[in-house]
């Protein structure tokens, strides 16, 4: 595989993985108030809510200009889907995040959430009912208004296989919400976090859970959970809906679907978007397969951007006055898992050896490739709840070899590195990598035989604890820290390694259910000090996704948990 083609990859590459694991969400839940500011009057059956602050800042309202702006965008493939909820490619997201809002959104090139199709929400005490306040005046783009009834046909779409519009693999909404409607997990409860979505009237959402869940925020962000039109959706019925040849793609986001064709697709600006009309009166997204051609299109400004450059054209890129190279930090960890169960993997002192005796910045210049970060902790730097104050294990071959002895490992240790047999969106070269490794270690002392086999059994097996160590990562698709902790620490049995720490997995039931965000992030960094410290895994790189774009091209933020939106940016010609 090319390292273009991995730069795609990386946001779809291990989806089914990722988010079927993150299902698997504990149902015993540590009862925590939330703070009261000014309470809202409850539901006549539910406790006092308490309101959320909403934060006030809103997408940009960019200026008017006199020419029109039209914004030519060269991308790998042509959209496969403009269905958000159904999508599994990363064109047809990009394009989606376009057309369409969800209540809630990501500021601006972070993970932290702010008002969309929802200016404001507040929550019970006991933190099951949530309520949506939604914005008034907001049209789809057919211009029918968008109601609370509305929202609540999304949902029960997404959710209730037995739906009119419930047409096809609903994966996200199963691996951000634990199951549907209906399906009960092995305590005999529903597996469908969601109890209930009613309107009790046109502007008011109501969400019911069947437990607390505060990172319920982030997962209504996700660009899978946008808002569509129902009479649109039904209009020649949901197969047909978000294809090339179906009814036209209806949201209520900055941009409208004008035309879709083989090889471009082109988008105009939505006047009457909520947030101000968009500086570009046009956006064309044109498709170019071949990167190199996709290159030279920026360079000849025939196109005014692309993703997924060739690794030679990156740097062509750097050193050219008229492009700029604009990373975008991908939701996505590689990682050195260890058996604790093992003799010598057991103890702490041996964990940390190897984590002095692995030279990082080598390992990740050349087997990673030159975008991507080294990793200190679980979380990459652009995820909130990312703890500043951890200072990695130094590269200090000399140190390793002093806890080795002192933890009573034996010269020539004789241990097993497992990788897997292909490129996965965390690992571009797991062969590269696991050599890597193994040379480190063998410095220090160590005998490491490398292995590997199919990728179906290198699941199951470093599962079922038949590895001592392996190489693995991690795509939490959110951005809420959530999901990067609590499935692989937070769960009641231990997951792979048999890493066990009751008081690390308290403060993550915390994390689940304390709606406050400083008092969240706070949970999550203290969470990372502990892991830190433990090493049960050794935290490796985080991928960097290069975006392309022509130097008149501004305002274009990289959103670190889902596609870019185009709303603020501009043409400077």
């Amino acid at each position: 595989m090319s390292v273009a083609k991995r730069f795609l990859s990386i946001r779809f590459f291990s989806l089914t993985i990722a988010l079927l694991s993150l299902a698997t969400v504990s149902t015993t839940c540590i009862a925590i108030a939330t703070p009261t500011p000014t309470p809202v009057p409850p539901a006549p059956t539910q406790p006092p809510p308490t309101v959320m602050p909403s934060p006030t800042s809103m997408p940009g309202s960019p200026t008017a200009t006199p020419q029109p702006q039209v914004l030519r965008f060269g991308v790998p493939a042509d959209p496969v889907r403009l269905d958000p909820a159904l999508s599994l490619d990363p064109v047809s997201d990009l394009v989606s995040a376009q057309l369409y809002d969800t209540l809630v959104h990501f500021a601006p090139g972070t993970t932290r959430i702010e008002p969309a199709l929802a200016t404001e929400w507040s929550v019970s005490l006991d933190g099951l009912t949530w309520e949506f306040v939604l914005r008034k005046g907001v049209a789809f783009h057919d211009g029918t208004p968008l109601t609370a009834q509305a929202v609540v046909w999304n949902f029960q779409r997404w959710m209730d296989p037995n739906h009119p519009a419930h047409n096809g693999d609903f994966r996200y909404w199963q691996g951000m919400f634990g199951g549907f409607v209906g399906e009960e997990n092995s305590d005999d409860l529903s597996s469908n976090l969601v109890a209930s979505v009613t309107a009790p009237d046109d502007h008011t959402l109501r969400i019911v859970l069947n437990k607390p869940f505060a990172p319920l925020l982030h997962n209504l962000a996700m660009n899978a959970f946008a808002i569509l039109n129902p009479d649109i959706v039904m209009s020649r019925g949901p197969d047909a809906y978000g294809t090339a040849t179906g009814p036209r793609a209806t949201g209520t986001g900055p941009f409208r679907l004008v035309s879709w064709e083989d090889g471009q697709v082109t988008l105009v600006a939505n006047p009457d978007y909520w947030a101000g009309p968009p500086a570009l009166s046009r956006l064309i997204f044109q498709t170019i397969p071949d990167d190199s051609a996709r290159f030279s299109a920026l360079q000849a400004g025939e196109i005014d951007g692309m993703i997924s450059p060739a690794v030679d054209d990156l740097a062509r890129a750097d050193q050219d006055p008229r492009l700029q190279v604009v990373m975008d930090p991908r939701p996505t960890t590689a990682f050195l898992n260890f058996n604790l169960d093992g003799e010598y993997l057991g103890k702490r002192e041996v964990r940390q050896a190897i984590a002095h005796a692995i030279n990082k910045t080598a390992l990740v210049r050349d087997a990673f490739g030159p975008t991507w970060q080294v990793a200190t902790q679980m979380l990459p730097p652009a995820i909130w709840g990312y703890n500043e104050n951890i200072e990695d294990y130094p590269y200090d071959p000399g140190r390793a070899r002093e806890l080795l002895a002192a933890a009573g490992v034996p010269e020539q240790l004789e241990i097993d590195l497992w990788y897997p047999d292909r490129p996965r969106p965390y690992l571009p070269n797991p062969r590269a990598a696991a050599e890597a490794i193994a040379a480190d270690l063998e410095a220090v002392g160590m005998s490491v035989t490398l292995q590997t086999e199919h990728w179906s059994a290198y699941l199951a097996d470093r599962s079922n604890g038949a590895f001592s160590m392996w190489l693995l990562g991690w795509t939490g698709y959110n951005g809420d820290p959530d999901s990067f902790f609590f499935y692989h620490f937070g769960l009641p049995t231990p997951r792979e390694g048999n890493y066990v720490n009751r008081d690390l997995r308290d403060l993550l039931l915390r994390g689940q259910v304390i709606v406050d965000p400083e008092m969240r992030e706070e949970i999550y960094q203290e969470a990372a000090a502990m892991i830190h410290k433990d090493v049960p895994r050794l935290f490796l790189a985080h991928p960097q996704e290069p975006v392309l774009l022509s130097s008149q091209v501004e305002g274009f933020t990289p959103n670190p948990a889902g596609p870019e939106a185009f709303v603020n940016v501009s043409l400077q010609k």
